[in-house]
């Protein structure tokens, strides 16, 4: 394989890990969260989270729901994550599971429940 030959395959195969990982993260770390996610509650911050409507934006705009963000702490480091549920008020406390080795990571714990 010349050397062009071997840049083009390379690239290609990267580019593939890329959207691979693009489509796959959010169900692997769903997956993750689900098996071997640790339960902690957290608590509505004022901080607005994405409304599902093209960016992050606020009641008074346009009408639209506020979705805020919360917040849970892990040995004094702070993480964050969003409600993803207009439901939640500034200060109401949020079920949420996040993974111990990467606590970045979490959800909800309502996203990950079955509606059965």
């Amino acid at each position: 394989m010349n050397n062009e030959k071997l840049k083009a395959w390379l690239f290609l195969m990267g580019l593939g890990f890329m959207v691979a990982y693009t489509f796959l993260k959010h169900p692997i770390q769903d997956s993750l969260l689900f098996q071997k996610g640790k339960s902690i509650k957290g608590v509505i911050i004022s901080n607005r989270g994405y409304n599902g409507k093209g960016g992050f934006i606020s009641k008074e705009e346009n009408g639209d729901a506020i979705i805020y963000k919360y917040s849970f702490n892990i040995n004094g480091k702070e993480y964050k994550g969003d409600s993803q549920s207009t439901k939640f008020l500034v200060g109401d406390s949020i079920d949420v599971l996040y993974l111990e080795s990467f606590p970045s990571i979490n959800r909800p714990a309502y996203y990950l429940q079955d509606d059965e």
